[in-house]
C-alpha cells in the first residue's frame, strides 16, 4: 500500500470513528470566531486547513471578561 493510500485510509478511519465532532466545532467557530479573531490578546485561536485543525485554549482558570477557557475546552472536546 502506498503512503498516499495509507494516509487516505487513516483519514477515512478517523472520520468514521466520529472522534471529532465537526458540528460542535463548527458551532463554536460560528458563535465565537469573530470575537476570537478580533481579540487584542492571543489567548485563544484556531486554524483550519486542508489537512489539519489546530486550536489553542490555554489551561487557565479564568481570563478577562468572564470567559472560562476550561468550560469552552470542555464544550469543544466533550470532556
Amino acid at each position: 500500500m502506498s503512503n498516499a493510500a495509507n494516509r487516505e485510509e487513516i483519514v477515512r478511519k478517523f472520520l468514521g470513528s466520529k472522534v471529532f465532532d465537526f458540528n460542535a466545532f463548527g458551532k463554536f467557530v460560528a458563535e465565537n470566531g469573530a470575537s476570537i479573531a478580533s481579540a487584542s490578546e492571543s489567548e485563544f485561536g484556531f486554524v483550519v486547513g486542508n489537512r489539519f485543525i489546530r486550536y489553542c485554549i490555554p489551561p487557565v482558570v479564568e481570563v478577562e471578561q468572564g470567559i472560562n477557557p476550561a468550560a469552552i475546552r470542555n464544550e469543544v472536546t466533550g470532556r
